[in-house]
């Protein structure tokens, strides 16, 4: 969990912010030619069975049609570039006849870059990255862990020689989409020795910035982890989106290569886990004291926030909404299809057991 929050809260009360061609950069959309700024993609992780007995497998044929694309989160590669993955249900993913873009997560998270990156790239694994999207159709990769953990220091030879290593992957596969997940501490935003967006933005297809988990979840301020409104300073201060899309513009990152990803799982404080919606509904062990669920409005909400920022959105993860429709709503997946619905500037599509949170709080 992010523990950065209070420090950087010295801005005041600001309304909805929008893209314009005034405050923000724009670039050029180079080949593959994926515009990721009308583009709503689904996270999808597969198996949770294996590590939660109790929540069933999300089957891939059961993700809605409305996914443009999936971003598959379960597959790791190690300091010797060998790949850890189930082939059998990255293959079931990408037999969707989707656009798939895989999550590249390092074994041994952001110190494992620095032992693959030289200054001539890693020609080894990028070919091996290159034959193994051939082999299982997959459409890109995004490369994750970027960012020191709260206890390494920043890398500058992983700022540096990351880029010529996605130069070489996209030189072996030109067809490859090529996605860099940033986090948005604004202290890494403002650290060109951690994020060089000059020349990132000549590199990447798309920027997925993570906004999962902005705050501790505190019930008692907000139902959330990720609010939209930009909070004032003092002890009830919470990292907004407002905030983080004001943080972004003092960078040179291009606005029309930003894709935001958004939580999509309940939280439970009292033993620091995340049920599934489905797990919710069923058990029925809600306590709004305890727990920060979104209901359908917060999602819907953040569907309109993105739509008039011009950016893509990705649920974090599918497997946590309520595939199972065990909250009986108008059809399984309620948290994806209201933010759809505000994605699209339709209506909000209301389920009371879904909605179980309906504290009424001063920010959204």
């Amino acid at each position: 969990m992010i523990f950065y929050l209070l420090l950087f809260c010295l801005l005041s009360n600001s309304m909805i912010l929008s893209v314009s061609s005034e405050s923000t950069k724009d670039c050029p959309i180079d080949p593959p030619n994926f515009d990721i700024s009308n583009k709503i993609i689904c996270g999808y992780q597969g198996n949770l069975d294996q590590i939660f007995p109790d929540v069933p497998h999300l089957d891939p044929r059961n993700l809605p049609d409305e996914c443009e694309a999936i971003c598959y989160g379960s597959m790791q590669v190690d300091r010797y570039s060998v790949i850890n993955v189930n082939g059998g249900l990255l293959d079931s993913v990408t037999a969707l006849n989707k656009p798939v873009i895989v999550l590249i997560e390092r074994r041994e998270s952001y110190s494992g870059w620095s032992t693959v990156l030289t200054k001539d790239g890693n020609a080894k694994e990028t070919q091996m990255l290159c034959d193994f999207a051939k082999q299982h159709n997959i459409t890109g990769y995004d490369l994750t862990k970027l960012a020191p953990g709260d206890d390494e220091d920043v890398d500058k030879n992983i700022t540096i020689n990351i880029i010529p290593y996605i130069k070489q992957l996209k030189e072996r596969c030109p067809f490859l989409i090529i996605a860099v997940c940033i986090l948005t501490n604004p202290s890494f935003l403002s650290n060109k020795d951690l994020y060089n967006f000059k020349e990132l933005n000549k590199v990447v297809t798309y920027y997925n910035i993570g906004t999962t988990e902005l705050n501790d979840c505190h019930p008692e301020l907000y139902n959330g982890e990720t609010p939209i409104t930009k909070s004032a300073p003092g002890i009830n201060y919470l990292y907004g989106l407002e905030e983080v899309i004001e943080n972004l513009k003092n960078t040179e990152i291009c606005f029309n290569k930003l894709l935001f990803s958004i939580s999509s799982f309940p939280t439970e404080i009292v033993n620091n886990t995340y049920p599934t919606y489905s797990e919710m509904c069923s058990n029925g062990k809600f306590d709004n004291s305890t727990w920060c669920v979104q209901n359908s409005q917060n999602y819907y909400d953040k569907g309109q926030f993105f739509r008039k920022q011009k950016t893509g959105v990705k649920l974090g993860s599918m497997d946590w909404d309520d595939y199972l429709n065990s909250c009986k709503c108008q059809s399984a997946f309620n948290g994806f299809y209201n933010i759809l619905a505000g994605y699209t500037d339709s209506k909000v599509i209301p389920c009371p057991k879904f909605d179980i949170q309906s504290t009424v709080y001063p920010i959204k």
